[in-house]
Parts: C-alpha cells; sequence; structure tokens
C-alpha cells in the first residue's frame, strides 16, 4: 500500500490492536458470571478461597484442600475451574505474584524476601514463575 491507502490501512490496524487490549483489559475486570451451583459448594469453594489467601506462604495441595471443601479431587478441580474460571494451581501462582508484586512495591521487601512470603524457598524458582505469570522479572519492580 501507499499514499492515502497505506495511511488508512495503518490506522485501521492500530485501532484494532487498541480494541483488542481494551477487550482483554475489561474481560479481566468484569464480573465472573452467575453459575448454577449449589450454595453449599459454593460456600465450600469460598472457604477454600479463604484458606488459601491464608496459607500462601505455605504449601498447598489439592489432598490438603480437599479436606478443607469436604469434596473429592475431583469435584474440587472441577467445581472451583466452573466457580473462579482457571484452576486452582493457577489461581494459586497468580495470587502469590499479585501478593509478591504488592510486598515489593509497597513495603520495601527485597524479592528473595518475597519469595518466601509467598512460599518460595528457592528465589529462583520464585523469578521464573513470576516471569511466567507476570510476564516480566520481578527485579522490574524495584526501577
Amino acid at each position: 500500500f501507499d499514499g492515502r491507502l497505506k495511511k488508512t490501512y495503518l490506522q485501521s490496524r492500530i485501532t484494532t490492536l487498541l480494541l483488542d487490549i481494551l477487550i482483554q483489559a475489561n474481560a479481566k475486570h468484569s464480573p465472573v458470571p452467575k453459575i448454577d451451583m449449589p450454595n453449599a459448594d459454593m460456600n465450600s469453594l469460598r472457604v477454600v478461597e479463604h484458606h488459601i489467601k491464608a496459607n500462601l506462604n505455605t504449601s498447598l495441595c489439592i489432598s490438603q484442600l480437599t479436606v478443607v471443601a469436604g469434596f473429592n479431587a475431583s469435584k474440587l478441580k472441577r467445581e472451583f475451574k466452573r466457580a473462579y474460571g482457571t484452576t486452582i494451581f493457577k489461581y494459586i501462582t497468580q495470587l502469590r505474584m499479585e501478593t509478591a508484586s504488592d510486598l515489593i512495591v509497597n513495603r520495601g521487601l527485597t524479592i528473595a524476601q518475597a519469595a518466601h512470603e509467598v512460599g518460595y524457598s528457592n528465589p529462583q524458582h520464585f523469578t521464573n514463575a513470576f516471569k511466567r505469570t507476570m510476564g516480566y522479572l520481578p527485579s522490574a519492580l524495584k526501577n
């Protein structure tokens, strides 16, 4: 393309890319859709969520969470994904990374300290998980 056609094409591509970004950002902040689930099951999942948030610095395993929920492992995984739109382990990892990010930025902790606070004994494993989850290194938060 050249001339006016090139300019129009580039403007439309930019508009499309901006719309994609806005749609993705809106999807992250949109409320969780109402799902058809018994109240007792939803309450059990909320107890699991609370347990996860209260124990981010410890090792969390499915067998432990099944006891908290009162579900078997299959039901816990299935219903958690239905209710939260992600797997339990992705949810835990995302929560750990967001918490670590907050600890580094707002409380001034080092990366190693933040890693320990969210349950990682090896800072390198934490850094790898952070990069994989957040898309950037935790050292970028220090700048």
